[in-house]
């Protein structure tokens, strides 16, 4: 059905939708009256004399309209029903966020062992053992610290596990060198540090009893350049008859351990790693002292500006 027009009921003229008043006379605009189709049943307003629905006259046979409700309000104004897209079951899987990169820090231990007797090395790996296990109760620490080990003598081999620390094959002659392992060292940290994203600065901790048998100062001026870039962290741990001038030339962190007891190297150690695992990005970590069966080994000068 079209729409419908309404006339002023006085003049004629015709009016829009929603006028009070017709603005040609004044005269007020008196709302429609509603009435049903005795045909159809549709509601119709009460001066309409066919239905806009069925088209059938609504007068009865004596010309006299037959109305079947006297007045009634217009049909109410809907709101437009809109496609609501239902939410997801569960609203938790609708994003996943990328995983976060923790920082890594690389640890690797260069142990001599050509000059260790077998009660000696077991000593050294049970103190390794012990610090392993103390990393892997603090689950920031053990999420952080990536471990290697490198036994050396007279040639030197990447550990496979603690267990194999001190067979032959890794070279139990009376001479040891020093630069193929240390530079073995700087391969795989510097590997490390291109195959991840976020790392720490790598430690390097060799443990050495005896004198170096091949010239050093060529790695000792490697090591020196890599350490004062402030890119790698090189200490040395000297034991029975170990040279500290050697170690020095290496590095200004030597320390020396008093008997066979590591255990407080280790203590320390596993302290370090846990204050680092917990420093933020660019802050210096606050290390812990060292003290015990172990001391630094410095010279009258060193010793002096401490």
């Amino acid at each position: 059905m079209g729409v419908k027009v309404m006339f002023c009921m006085h003049c004629g003229h015709a009016l829009e939708d929603g006028d009070a008043f017709c603005e040609n006379c004044g005269t007020k605009v008196e709302a429609p009256k509603y009435i049903n189709c005795v045909h159809c049943g549709q509601m119709l307003e009460e001066t309409d004399t066919f239905c806009g629905f069925c088209g059938k006259i609504l007068v009865g046979a004596g010309g006299v309209r037959q109305p079947q409700m006297a007045s009634a309000p217009p049909p109410p104004k809907t709101d437009p029903v809109y496609y609501q897209v239902p939410p997801p079951a569960n609203p938790a899987q609708t994003y996943a966020p990328p995983p976060v990169s923790l920082p890594r820090m690389p640890l690797l231990f260069l142990l001599e062992v050509s000059v260790f007797t077998a009660p000696f090395i077991a000593l050294l790996t049970s103190a390794l053992n012990r610090f392993i296990a103390d990393i892997s109760s603090d689950s920031t620490a053990n999420n952080a610290l990536d471990l290697e080990f490198i036994q050396f003598g007279d040639s030197y081999n990447v550990v496979a596990d603690l267990a194999s620390i001190g067979q032959p094959q890794a070279g139990m002659g009376s001479s040891v060198n020093y630069s193929a392992p240390i530079r073995e060292a700087l391969r795989l940290v510097d590997e490390y540090s291109r195959s991840h994203s976020s790392v720490l600065k790598p430690w390097i901790v060799m443990i050495t009893g005896s004198a170096p048998s091949d010239d050093i100062s060529g790695v000792a001026r490697e090591l020196q350049l890599v350490q004062n870039s402030d890119k790698l962290r090189f200490m040395a741990l000297g034991v029975q008859n170990y040279s500290s001038a050697a170690l020095k030339s290496l590095t200004d962190v030597v320390f020396t351990q008093k008997g066979t007891d590591f255990t407080d190297f280790f203590v320390w150690l596993s302290s370090c790693v846990k204050v680092i695992a917990r420093t933020m990005p660019g802050e210096k970590p606050q290390l812990p002292n060292l003290d015990g069966a172990v001391y630094r080994d410095v010279t009258m000068a060193q010793e002096n500006s401490l």
